[in-house]
């Protein structure tokens, strides 16, 4: 979606924007003007999600569930306008990689916060909430909910364990809602290296008990992630920088062909195939289609130099085709550069011509 034109910046900018020649011009461009959205840049994103929701079903399929990365506003909106009617209510589902980041978050929040009250909780001292501490405990928080997928008692459980085995001691051993090996009792289970002072406990035990609440643990259910999104993302943003302005149409082209990268990757498959017609192979394939003629003697050097001389309209002599196929194939340097198939074999070309 696009807020901006620059066919109409610079319309106005030259016949001026209350003039009746840029009127004229604007009845004849308003068909192929960029501008799609009419509002505050916020709002663009609920827009396109109601756009993508009410287009579904079109293609035959809903929409029921949003996996998203905490933002609520766009899940909110499209359960107000009643996409699918009012029967049928938009599931939301959590990224579990941006749920263990908001622990992380969290806990650096609570170290400045609690700072500033002139009480420590970070530093270089044994028990501290530390940097290094601060990051295990997001990854215990991250494998206690993708060990425990589909059990919602099971991820609190484990994730308490986290925080209680993180304080436990030899003196004043936590390991009450530690799993038991066997006959093996809690007590006995090994601690960490990283420990944490069992003073900070009351002042980090609310931001646990937000992040193992039921409600969150239920969205995280299935223990799905955003990194198929993510990966798409950063390849659109590789052609198409997110840092600086562009226009609909710059994006657009950036958007299908990250596309299509992503679904068949490289070029191969996607723009070449749709710009150009298929004449020549990769060298991979030509020496591939070269082995196949030497085999095949109803192939000979004329019959190949005539339909090279017919392609590319250069004539080729006969005796150079042997001396350039020695070896078995083509050199390093493919001394024939694009090589035109015989007609038997240009079924194995595939669709790209470099």
């Amino acid at each position: 979606m696009s807020k901006r034109c620059i066919e109409c910046e610079h319309a106005k900018s030259g016949l001026g924007e209350n003039s009746a020649e840029f009127l004229v011009w604007y009845e004849g461009h308003i068909s192929s003007c960029a501008i799609n959205h009419v509002g505050s840049s916020c709002a663009m994103e609920q827009e396109a999600a109601l756009k993508l929701w009410q287009k579904s079903e079109d293609s035959g399929f809903r929409y029921t569930t949003l996996l998203s990365d905490g933002d609520a506003k766009t899940y909110q909106y499209l359960n107000t306008k009643e996409v699918y009617g009012p029967e049928i209510k938009i599931k939301k589902e959590e990224c579990i990689n941006h749920v263990s980041k908001r622990l992380g978050t969290s806990l650096r929040k609570a170290v400045k916060e609690w700072w500033a009250r002139g009480v420590s909780l970070g530093g270089k001292s044994r028990g501290s909430l530390k940097e290094e501490t601060i990051k295990k405990l997001s990854r215990y928080y991250q494998n206690a909910i993708r060990s425990n997928k589909g059990d919602v008692e099971a991820m609190k459980t484990a994730i308490y364990a986290t925080l209680f085995h993180s304080i436990s001691t030899d003196q004043k051993p936590q390991h009450f809602k530690c799993p038991t090996r066997g006959e093996v009792p809690g007590p006995h289970v090994k601690h960490v290296k990283t420990p944490l002072k069992e003073t900070h406990l009351a002042k980090i035990m609310p931001i646990y008990q937000r992040l193992a609440s039921n409600e969150l643990l239920q969205r995280c259910i299935r223990c799905v992630t955003q990194n198929a999104n993510e990966n798409l993302h950063s390849i659109i943003w590789g052609k198409c920088s997110k840092e600086t302005s562009a226009t609909l149409r710059r994006v657009t082209i950036a958007v299908c062909d990250a596309v299509c990268e992503f679904n068949f990757g490289g070029y191969d498959g996607s723009t070449w195939s749709i710009a150009f017609t298929p004449q020549c192979t990769t060298s991979r394939k030509d020496r591939q289609i070269v082995r196949m003629e030497v085999t095949d003697h109803s192939v000979t050097p004329r019959t190949v130099a005539q339909h090279i001389e017919s392609v590319t309209h250069h004539s080729v002599s006969a005796r150079t085709i042997p001396r350039r196929l020695q070896q078995s194939g083509l050199s390093a340097r493919r001394p024939l550069l694009g090589l035109p198939l015989m007609q038997n074999h240009r079924r194995l070309a595939p669709p790209m011509v470099r």
